[in-house]
């Protein structure tokens, strides 16, 4: 993703998530209950990147052209085991 693409993105999610949360007050949802649903996403979304980690760094290592850490990443990922395939 392009930085300018990130830039844009991050307004509109800020923007979005403000609207929920007033339509969600206005609607009488109590506020406890809309920061546990906040918690519970990014708890799942840190779960579901810390599997990727490895995958990730040699993704940056290569864009870097760092060849020998790309790989060494790479190769970790891949040595994980068959849970790559139930993850996906």
């Amino acid at each position: 993703m392009k930085a300018t693409t990130r830039k844009l993105l991050y307004p509109v999610l800020l923007v979005s998530l403000l609207g929920v949360a007033i339509g969600s007050l206005w609607a009488g949802i109590r506020p406890i209950y809309l920061l546990l649903f906040a918690l519970v996403l990014l708890a799942a979304a840190r779960l579901a990147n810390y599997q990727l980690r490895d995958f990730y760094r040699g993704l940056q290592a290569s864009q870097q052209q760092d060849w020998p850490t790309a790989e060494t990443n790479f190769q970790a990922f891949l040595a994980r085991g068959p849970w790559l395939k139930r993850l996906m």
